[in-house]
């Protein structure tokens, strides 16, 4: 009777259903609460975890599934990422691919559309080695923007409004401007003074 016990009980918690109660970042671990049960610590499944790896780890109270390999809770691990009502699809568009953070921020790509957006962000880095392009026929920014050193621009450039320049020369097909004279401005001859 002992054993068809013991039979049912690793049937039983082959697979179960539970919510994510402890989290052990530096570990990439979990406690698992499933009914009366709370497992030890125990791995999450991630997307990747080989040369190329994924960091996101579950949150407090998330869904999950716990397969517990032989029904032993202590050689179980945990496939999260199921909704529910505390923590909802963050969309019902068939054609998105969404992710929301906890601080507002979210990556969202309509394929139906094509459309990228990513929003809610305090800072945003893109770092390169070697060379970064953006190739489309047209980019606003609706900020400032900061060039830290050299800008070439190829194919003419048009300014509007007031244009300050400031702490160097500034040169025009070979002449530096703020340098340059003119002869015979004035009646009878005579050099123009400096540009005001």
């Amino acid at each position: 009777m002992d054993l068809i016990a013991d039979i049912n009980r690793r049937l039983e918690s082959l697979i179960r259903l539970g919510t994510i109660a402890e989290i052990d970042h530096a570990t990439a671990r979990v406690r698992v609460k499933s009914g009366g049960l709370r497992t030890a610590w125990i791995q999450w499944i991630s997307l990747r975890a080989g040369q190329t790896r994924d960091w996101s780890p579950p949150t407090l109270d998330e869904q999950c599934v716990l397969f517990c390999p032989s029904g032993d809770p202590a050689l179980g691990f945990a496939l999260v990422g199921l909704y529910s009502n505390a923590h909802p699809a963050p969309s019902n568009n068939p054609d998105e691919h969404v992710r929301h953070y906890p601080d507002g921020a979210a990556i969202s790509y309509n394929h139906a559309s094509g459309a990228l957006t990513v929003t809610g962000v305090k800072t945003a880095v893109i770092q390169a080695s070697e060379h970064c392009k953006v190739d489309c026929p047209d980019a606003e920014f609706t900020g400032n923007l900061v060039v830290r050193k050299k800008l070439t621009v190829e194919g003419g450039a048009e300014f509007k409004g007031n244009v300050t320049h400031s702490g160097g020369s500034m040169t025009s097909n070979g002449i530096v401007v703020h340098t340059h004279y003119h002869l015979g401005v004035y009646p009878g001859g005579g050099v123009s003074g400096l540009p005001q």
